[in-house]
């Protein structure tokens, strides 16, 4: 047995494993049980070389005890006292008996726990064990909650939750670290509410209006809101949430992610500041700038181009602009640029009798249609040898550009880069200069394209294309670069300089524009080629906008012709009225979507029927309605065929019943024919013996007259049971039961069953009655059945019937035992039987299911209860309800 140190011992290392309240009330209980039961000693518990427990006043007591069990340890043996070594399998464990201090217990491999168990010198009560299994599950679960929280900590990812009933508010660990808060047992909305940046509270009071507003199905859209830190910080975090409802669809709870997106936000607020510090440089910058399209009209021009042409410039051509010998000379030089890529030339112009010399750059802007577009750049050059002061302004608007600018000389060395190309790169200004741009190059772009540049610029000419370089970090990015020869007044080449523009988002946006393009040419093929017809019609005049290959073959129309009609002119038996308030939750935003069923005419006369489902949509940038028609003739012809086959077999059901009407017909008249024919006879006997009197022959006739009355009656019940009664009617459910107790019930006495029946008042259904009693005798046959094969005394058959809101539920139950687990699921399938090969037929209970769930709107189920088998049937109380066509 384990001493109560040893207990103790285990009982710190579960309670060390994982803290519970139920976990130590466990430990508790098995320890006190146990240690009410054993002898205090002293004792040390080892593995595998540590010490696991050793009661405290040992080793304090006795230096000598603890450096015998250190020299232990050490060398795996007993040098003063006898081993005792015990092998279980492939683990081992090792008794040490040492001298004046008692036993020890020491083993090798395996968990503590599993050696404790399967020890045979060591017995453990199995509460104790159990105790400690539960702290090391617990244990399991506390360390998945740690690598939960590890990632969330990595993925910088909280979640949270919003109990709506209890108001309790729930953040994860990573949430609190994000906020820069700790842990509150109060959390809640007021808490949080002084935790949310004032610019971002409203949004989040309206988001859980939102929240609160939403209904199953509903795409929720996420929240970027602003919080504040005790430090003064703030972080932005973007959240994402998902609600519960409850069964009445009331949202009970919502519960989502929170994502730390500060880093984001700050590159997203330095996009934004980059274009308008763009739009600003462009503003400022001292240059005519314009692209032209391909017929030379200006579709880009920057502030100093009007300023210098002192007129509008947008709409106009170079021609108009510059007039026939400029204009001539523009063109000329564009049309050069879209073969060579770029070019420059210095021109000599006059514009309003005053002369001046400009340095043209021209460049081609290749566009996604194929079109190739030409930028313009011009310098005007006139005083740039008179007035330094411009070069002294275009070197401040160099240095505040929100455009890269490096300089190099002409073996390609480095000598300037502006701060934007620092940032954007990631290098330091001492660290560009002296290299070559090709500590920037990717491996993306061949070698040849890099040939062509250089031989483009020291020809003179201006290179223009796009880079994707690599930055200090090894990220990827996107230049837009044109670079251009300094020259001096020779014409020889001082230096080069690139003009690069980050353009990473653009290409990417460019990237998914073309699959975007190309995913909605594959659509718009799908959807002219398919087989269903798809119309898209105007919201105002309903006339045909659309009309695809589907819907044309069906209605044998062609698409010149559609487009003069609307879908009532497809649909003859649809009146205006009718189809106008068909449309309206879709005008009044009600529905997203409407479905209703129409017949659709086709050119020729012919109909077929129709299931139409439309919404609205945006086509062309107007209002219209997209309608999808689906030709329900095949599926209504099967239904049809269907109805048929079930009428067939309800009929079959039921007359293969006859026959055991026919066995219930028997004992219902064996009596009533015995006391007719004893009536009988007596009246003989007392002829023959001279006997017979007038009363006696009065009585006799009574009773012979009540009897064929009876039997009168009985037939009647039965031979209802097979009328035909496809005319609904108003019952009461409890006269149906009692009709069908009536045409069983003498089976059900002759069977030693005791019937008992209990009905709420009020139990109506307007319905088809017959069918319903058919399935209330088969349920009651069956029910019967199984009393007989299955029980030997105490039978009983127990009928409840109840309202509940718009339904009635009928429970018929019996105490036979119930039915194989293994076949319950099976009971309602064609032909399938519990009963003896020759008592049934497998009908019974698949055509009362048909009749039920296909006849009468309802539903029946059967389950295993107590000692018996429950057949639940739900029947609406007005057959019609839940089976409406409508929108």
């Amino acid at each position: 047995m384990l001493k109560d140190q040893q207990l103790l011992a285990l009982y710190e290392i579960s309670m060390s494993i994982g803290n519970s309240l139920e976990l130590e009330k466990m430990l508790r209980e098995a320890i006190t049980m146990i240690l009410s039961r054993l002898n205090c000693s002293s004792a040390a518990i080892y593995q595998e070389g540590s010490l696991l427990y050793a009661r405290p006043k040992v080793l304090t007591r006795d230096v000598a005890y603890t450096e015998a069990v250190q020299e232990l340890m050490r060398h795996k043996h007993a040098s003063d006292g006898q081993t005792i070594i015990k092998k279980i399998g492939e683990k081992h464990y090792y008794l040490f008996e040492l001298k004046n201090f008692g036993s020890l217990i020491l083993t090798k491999s395996g968990d503590l726990l599993d050696d404790l168990i399967v020890n045979s010198m060591i017995k453990i009560d199995l509460r104790l064990v159990n105790a400690i299994q539960a702290c090391l599950d617990h244990a399991n679960v506390l360390e998945s909650q740690k690598s939960l929280a590890k990632a969330q900590k990595i993925a910088h990812i909280g979640d949270w939750s919003i109990d709506l009933r209890s108001g309790a508010l729930y953040w994860s660990d990573e949430l609190y670290r994000i906020a820069g808060r700790t842990r509150r047992s109060d959390m809640g909305w007021p808490i949080l509410k002084q935790w949310v940046h004032p610019d971002t509270l409203r949004q989040h009071e309206e988001y859980l209006e939102y929240l609160s507003r939403s209904r199953p199905g509903d795409i929720l859209l996420s929240l970027s809101s602003h919080m504040l830190r005790p430090d003064g910080r703030s972080r932005w975090i973007e959240i994402t949430s998902v609600v519960e409802f409850d069964a009445q669809d009331r949202p009970t709870r919502f519960y989502g992610t929170a994502q730390d997106i500060t880093e984001r936000k700050r590159l997203e607020d330095e996009l934004r500041a980059s274009k308008e510090q763009f739009d600003l440089f462009m503003q400022h910058l001292p240059y005519v700038v314009v692209i032209e399209d391909e017929v030379h009209r200006v579709i880009y021009a920057n502030p100093g181009a009007e300023a210098f042409l002192h007129r509008p410039v947008i709409g106009h051509t170079v021609l108009r602009l510059l007039g026939e010998k400029n204009g001539r000379e523009i063109m000329d030089l564009s049309e050069r640029a879209k073969v060579e890529g770029s070019v420059e030339k210095v021109i000599k112009a006059e514009m309003a009798g005053e002369k001046f010399i400009a340095r043209v750059l021209a460049f081609a802007i290749p566009q996604h249609d194929g079109q190739l577009y030409v930028g313009m750049i011009y310098i005007d050059i006139t005083k740039q040898y008179k007035d330094r002061h411009e070069i002294a302004k275009l070197q401040q608007v160099i240095e505040n550009s929100p455009v890269s600018i490096i300089i190099t000389d002409v073996e390609g060395v480095i000598e300037y880069a502006n701060p934007w190309a620092q940032k954007l790169t990631g290098y330091r200004l001492e660290e560009l200069i002296g290299e070559n741009p090709r500590v920037l190059k990717s491996e993306f772009h061949p070698a040849s394209e890099y040939i062509k540049l250089w031989d483009t610029i020291t020809n003179g000419d201006v290179w223009s294309g796009t880079f994707r370089n690599i930055k200090k970090d090894g990220e990827e990015f996107w230049e837009s670069a044109i670079i251009a020869p300094v020259v001096d007044d020779e014409g020889g080449i001082l230096n080069y300089i690139a003009i690069k523009q980050e353009i990473t988002e653009k290409v990417y946006l460019e990237q998914a524009l073309a699959k975007q393009e190309e995913l909605t040419r594959e659509l718009g093929h799908i959807i002219e080629q398919s087989l269903n017809e798809i119309y898209i019609f105007d919201r105002e005049s309903l006339k045909f906008r659309y009309a695809n290959l589907g819907a044309r073959g069906n209605i044998d129309h062609g698409l010149e012709e559609l487009l003069t009609l609307t879908p009532l002119d497809l649909m003859p038996k649809m009146s205006e009225e009718r189809f106008t308030e068909l449309l309206r939750p879709l005008e009044e935003d009600t529905f997203k979507e409407i479905l209703f069923s129409a017949i659709h005419q086709r050119q020729d006369g012919s109909t077929y029927p129709v299931d139409v489902y439309v919404q609205s949509i945006l086509f062309e940038g107007a209002e219209a309605y997209l309608a999808i028609v689906v030709d329900t003739s095949e599926r209504e012809q099967m239904q049809k065929e269907l109805h048929e086959k079930d009428e067939i077999m309800i009929a079959q059901s039921r007359h293969a019943a006859m026959g055991e009407m026919i066995s219930m017909i028997a004992h219902q008249w064996r009596q009533p024919l015995t006391v007719i024919a004893m009536g009988a006879n007596n009246m003989l006997v007392d002829i023959e013996l001279d006997e017979l009197e007038a009363d006696d022959i009065t009585r006799a006739a009574r009773s012979i007259l009540r009897q064929t009355d009876y039997l009168a009656k009985t037939i009647n019940e039965f031979s209802d049971f097979f009328r035909p009664g496809k005319r609904r009617e108003v019952v009461r459910l409890e006269d149906v039961m009692t009709e069908a107790e009536k045409m069983i019930g003498k089976s059900l006495e002759n069977s030693a069953i005791t019937f008992s029946s209990e009905s709420m008042d009020g139990c109506i259904a307007d319905t088809y009655s017959r069918e319903l009693l058919q399935v209330y005798v088969n349920l009651l046959n069956n029910a019967k059945e199984a009393l007989v094969t299955n029980r030997d005394k105490a039978r009983q058959i127990r009928v409840i019937i109840r309202k509940e809101q718009d339904h009635t539920v009928t429970m018929i139950c019996d105490n036979g035992g119930g039915i194989d687990k293994e076949i319950l699921e099976k009971v309602f399938d064609p032909y399938f039987s519990t009963k003896e090969a020759k008592n049934g037929t497998g009908l019974g209970l698949y055509m009362s299911k048909t009749i039920i769930e296909k006849h009468l709107n309802g539903t029946i189920e059967v389950a295993n209860v107590d000692d018996g088998t429950c057949v639940t049937i739900t029947l609406p109380i007005d057959i019609n309800s839940g089976n409406d066509t409508g929108v």
